[in-house]
């Protein structure tokens, strides 16, 4: 289970058997995964389709067979591309959080390292460990099954370790400051979205210039301010499409956008359908 507070996520370990959450990702959810960081060492693997992954500003776009890892702190987030809408159930992709605790049992340096992807044979060693993780997930649980992926995490670790393990540079402090920045800021415009939220109100309540505030947002996120809100807005709303059977033009004002007509626009040009139709596909009770 997992809870946000503030934009650092905070995980609940619910079995406590397996040092791990995994989060399988439907090809029919097409979902941005916005801002946010925590402690556990996030790893996914792409089974099909497009993602890109912002880890630290830094952008690095996966297709199948990919894998990204996002580090302890480290902010990060995720855009994908149009998603499919055939109707079933597959699986895009999975995501493993590893629980800190554990990995410092098992690495006692790891507040000193941190692992990147450093050669396609390491990726394809990781991505294939990562899918005999899942394939474990889907069978029974019982406890062997329990003992095995509790095994197969293990391996993980041990492959991340061998291969990507690198040593932590100690970040400058103009550096530390824009991360810190950047991370009040993100956490404002999450807390803030169905406000109107403009820029130049942004960029002055953080004291920026208007100029610069739009070259440091664009550095540090790897996005535009106005692109950001824009897919945090359809994001929440497309929540409230499937999961309330609020009229879409409410749906709309409560989520930030100026208009239906903006609303509908913006999320045709995102999610590949309009709101409407998009509910109608996902939502069994549709309002009149």
């Amino acid at each position: 289970m997992m809870i946000l507070k503030n934009k650092m996520e905070v995980i609940r370990w619910e079995n406590s058997k397996i040092p791990a959450v995994i989060l399988p990702h439907p090809r029919r959810a097409s979902q941005y995964i916005f801002s946010h960081w925590h402690r556990e060492l996030e790893i996914t693997c792409l089974f099909e389709g497009e993602v890109s992954f912002y880890n630290g500003g830094v952008c690095r776009t996966l297709k199948s067979g990919g894998v990204n890892i996002s580090n302890s702190g480290e902010m990060h987030y995720a855009v994908p591309g149009i998603a499919s809408y055939d109707d079933d159930n597959e699986i895009a992709g999975i995501t493993l959080l590893i629980d800190h605790s554990f990995l410092h049992g098992l690495m006692p340096d790891l507040d000193h390292i941190s692992f990147q992807i450093k050669s396609k044979k390491a990726e394809k060693e990781l991505a294939d460990q990562l899918q005999y993780i899942y394939a474990l997930h889907c069978k029974n649980q019982n406890p062997q099954t329990a003992i095995r992926i509790y095994a197969a995490v293990c391996e993980l670790a041990a492959l991340l370790y061998e291969n990507c393990r690198t040593e932590k540079s100690v970040l400058p402090v103009m550096e530390q400051r824009y991360r810190e920045r950047t991370e009040s800021l993100i956490s404002y415009i999450n807390d803030h979205y169905q406000e109107k939220l403009s820029q130049r109100e942004t960029a002055e309540k953080f004291h920026f210039s208007r100029e610069y505030f739009a070259r440091f947002f664009k550095k540090q996120t790897g996005m535009t301010y106005k692109k950001y809100i824009t897919l945090y807005r359809l994001e929440k709303a497309r929540e409230e499409l499937i999961h309330k059977n609020s009229k879409i033009s409410d749906i709309a004002l409560q989520n930030g956008f100026s208009s239906e007509t903006q609303f509908i626009s913006s999320f045709k040009n995102v999610f590949g359908l309009t709101p409407l139709k998009y509910r109608k596909l996902y939502c069994e009770d549709v309002p009149e």
